[in-house]
């Protein structure tokens, strides 16, 4: 067993019975270790699911009805991990309802985001932080800790609950990157017409709402790494993945309304790592398969145009160096990776996009 997966069933094994509560994709990927450690433990109860992760539920999932009808008060040990979700209401009122049902709350945190005001989404409630509030890295670990005391928590409080434990998901990532087969990435080059070079552009689900907050959204964004892509890679096949809450619709329809052009194509597949596997690099905005990207040796490029001061607030110290907000630091980009310092761009109209 991995020394990851030793640590993970080291947690788990220290209560009588594990739940799991998740609603979006990260979260799902992030909590996937652990119940399946709990399983081979023979002490793995329900995984109760909601939004994205209902809709792409498995068979073991169950859904909030049959959660309320069932989940009666814990009977010893039993513990509930929560993983990170957007919707920061309904996740607090989920955390309040496992607490009355004195379960253990674990919450597992995906992201290098501030994320106090989950635990208190309301001047009028009371602030409510779970048993055990486990972080991905000191880098995350700092941030909370300095977050936390703004929704109305002692030090005290705060301390007796945060600890650094591991990232789950980047773990299991990378895992699953090392066991993808030559097969399998030669199947998806004929699948996608890949002969030579080939990068992916990840896309996060930021709305029009979003973008006004951020600056940046998937629309400028996408269309910032294709000027970047035009500049330095023209010969090269650019991928496009949507995120998984995203309508592939809409981002086709976005695409179909570009000059025509051969050299793109839409991935249609849910999972990252094979495309992190098979492109020579990998490109998004602040999705977490850039720091998985990274840790595999792919050169990243995180694209964030016209962010804002709330954007920067989105990204993290592992992707921020490689930050590209607009056509400015295109050429300081390539100063990341020393074969490509002294690249000569191929000069495009940058308004040829749209």
């Amino acid at each position: 067993m991995s020394e990851w997966r030793q640590k993970i069933a080291a947690l788990v094994s220290d209560y009588s019975k594990i739940h799991v509560y998740a609603v979006d994709p990260g979260a799902v990927a992030s909590l996937q270790p652990f119940y399946e450690e709990a399983q081979k433990l023979g002490i793995a109860g329900d995984w109760f699911a909601e939004g994205w992760a209902a809709d792409h539920a498995e068979s073991h999932y169950k859904t909030m009805a049959q959660m309320e009808a069932t989940l009666g008060y814990a009977v010893g040990r039993e513990a509930v991990l929560m993983g990170q979700q957007v919707n920061f209401e309904q996740a607090y009122a989920r955390l309040k309802f496992f607490r009355e049902q004195h379960y253990q709350t674990i919450f597992i945190s995906d992201h290098w985001k501030d994320i106090a005001t989950l635990f208190r989404p309301h001047a009028t409630e009371q602030p409510l932080l779970p048993h055990r509030f486990l972080v991905p890295d000191q880098e995350a670990y700092e941030l909370q800790r300095s977050t936390l005391p703004t929704i109305g928590l002692t030090e005290q409080q705060i301390d007796s609950c945060i600890e650094v434990f591991l990232h789950t998901g980047v773990a299991r990532s990378l895992d699953k990157i090392d066991q993808i087969t030559d097969a399998h990435v030669d199947k998806l080059r004929k699948r996608y017409g890949i002969s030579g070079r080939s990068v992916i552009m990840l896309l996060d689900n930021v709305d029009r709402k979003g973008t006004a907050l951020l600056g940046f959204g998937w629309q400028n964004c996408l269309d910032l790494a294709i000027a970047y892509k035009d500049e330095y890679e023209p010969g090269t096949k650019f991928l496009v993945k949507p995120h998984p809450r995203q309508d592939m619709r809409e981002i086709e329809a976005y695409i179909r309304n570009m000059p025509p052009r051969t050299d793109i194509e839409i991935v249609t597949e849910m999972e990252g790592e094979p495309f992190i596997k098979l492109c020579d690099e990998v490109w998004g905005m602040t999705t977490v398969l850039l720091v998985i990207a990274r840790h595999a040796g792919k050169p990243i490029r995180a694209f964030m145009a016209e962010r804002t001061g709330m954007g920067a607030l989105d990204s993290n110290a592992h992707i921020e160096p490689y930050a590209i907000l607009g056509w400015g630091d295109f050429a300081a980009s390539r100063q990341h990776y020393p074969e490509q310092q002294n690249q000569t761009p191929v000069r495009h109209n940058r308004y040829s996009i749209r």
